[in-house]
């Protein structure tokens, strides 16, 4: 019989209900695949959709291995476009076959073809979990697989479900279960549940890591109950498990949207003393709060901490302290000179630019300003704007001092911008400035860089 006679024939008898059995359809099958050419893939998809059809689970698996292992496309779950239905009658049988790894992995496929699992497809694993005798740990591990993605579905209910199912089969849950179910039911709100969980765990013998305190803690911050974050920062410490600025700071964010600033304060020294370095973020909760309150020393005093600390700034660090520093009425030299090194610090050398100018148009400046903007700019690679803000100040804007000479002769140096920095560092003598050590040092190293040493050497003598 020819190739297309045979693929002739398969294709009626599966229209038509010809196939009574599954030594029938794997019969077919195997005729298929000594065929020459091989078949491609929708060739095959109605003999495995025969197959499902009359529930012979085992062979329509049987069939999808074998054409994985041929290199066959794997897209063919029983339709070039595959539907819930499909996917689960599929499910079904890889779990009556005892097959559930293959079915988790099926379950992967689903959401990555778009297609959301729902209750009967968790369903469908679970029974095939209580039919298959296996060992607790691969049991736990598979209960697990099933309910992080109920969790991430807000099928939680649901996965509260299979999480008692699991206990009361005699799977006792891992830390990673119970911090997934413990997560679960703080996205919908029901943090107190949550809190009963994690003291059920504790009971049952797992020692929580900080990533589920952290989850709880978050929540009751969220709830205002501030005897259970206190109760559970003890527990914690009790237990061996060492707070991050990940607790702190939901604590704080909590503390400063209610106004609770002595609380904040408190919490945070509570920081230092445990010795857990604060990161951006929990500086930012701070200095916020502070900045709300109007008490713009503290906040002041946190910035300059938070530096000491090699905590750079960004610009959400700095835009409070604008708002406050306005608010109060003391917007001082000073503090835009702090402001705009934040700035530079943090990556930001455009937020710094548009501050300088703001404060220019405000007649908040000096010459200490003016050399920050120059270092900053030059730090960037942004000489060509640093260059034009010099010439500004030249030009009456501010006046040019032998900080802001160096600072430009070492950008241009490091720049490559040779030419332009030696007609800087010879131009010194017309402008009535006398270079210093730190002048010389930038434009030596320069001239040396640029491999030309006998000038180098001839600025020694």
């Amino acid at each position: 019989m020819n190739r297309s006679r045979v693929l002739e024939l398969v294709m009626n008898l599966c229209k038509n209900g010809g196939l009574a059995k599954a030594d029938d359809a794997l019969h077919y099958f195997k005729v298929m695949i000594h065929l020459n050419p091989l078949p491609s893939t929708p060739c095959f998809v109605p003999l495995l959709g025969a197959t499902v059809r009359m529930k012979h689970y085992a062979a329509a698996i049987h069939m999808i291995e074998r054409m994985d292992s041929m290199g066959i496309s794997r897209n063919v779950h029983l339709g070039l476009e595959p539907s819930m239905v499909t996917f689960t009658t599929l499910l079904n049988g890889l779990c009556e076959e005892g097959k559930i790894a293959r079915a988790l992995t099926l379950v992967e496929e689903m959401q990555r073809e778009r297609f959301k699992a729902d209750l009967s497809t968790y369903n469908v694993i679970v029974k095939g979990l209580n039919f298959e005798g296996r060992d607790d740990e691969l049991a736990v591990v598979h209960y697990s697989t099933i309910i992080d993605p109920c969790c991430k579905d807000r099928l939680v209910a649901r996965a509260f479900g299979f999480f008692n199912g699991m206990t009361h089969q005699g799977f006792r849950p891992d830390i990673l279960t119970y911090t997934t179910v413990i997560h679960g039911l703080g996205c919908i709100g029901k943090w107190y549940d949550a809190k009963i969980l994690l003291e059920n765990m504790i009971n049952d013998g797992i020692r929580p890591d900080v990533i589920t305190y952290s989850t709880v803690v978050c929540g009751l911050c969220l709830c205002g109950q501030w005897e259970g974050v206190r109760d559970l920062l003890r527990q914690m410490v009790r237990g061996g498990t060492r707070p991050d600025y990940h607790n702190f700071t939901s604590i704080l964010e909590a503390l400063w949207k209610q106004g609770m600033t002595d609380e904040a304060k408190c919490v945070f020294h509570k920081i230092i003393e445990m010795d857990v370095e604060p990161n951006v973020v929990t500086y930012n909760f701070l200095i916020n709060g502070y900045c709300l309150q109007n008490q713009i020393n503290d906040a002041t005093i946190t910035l300059c901490l938070m530096t000491a600390r090699k905590c750079n700034p960004d610009v959400v660090t700095c835009s409070p302290l604008i708002k406050g520093y306005f608010a109060v009425k003391r917007v001082d030299v000073a503090t835009y000179g702090c402001l705009m090194d934040g700035f530079f610090l943090a990556g930001s050398p455009r937020v710094a630019h548009q501050l300088f100018y703001k404060m220019l148009a405000c007649n908040h400046i000096n010459q200490q300003l003016y050399a920050i903007m120059l270092d900053g700019l030059c730090k960037y690679q942004q000489v060509d704007k640093a260059m034009a803000l010099f010439r500004q100040m030249e030009d009456g804007m501010g006046d040019v001092n032998m900080v802001h000479c160096t600072i430009l002769i070492k950008g241009l140096s490091e720049a490559g911008e040779l030419g332009p920095a030696m007609n800087l560092f010879n131009s010194l003598d017309a402008k009535g400035l006398r270079p210093d050590v730190l002048t010389f040092r930038a434009i030596i190293k320069g001239l040396c860089e640029a491999g030309h040493i006998r000038e180098a050497c001839e600025l020694l003598l």
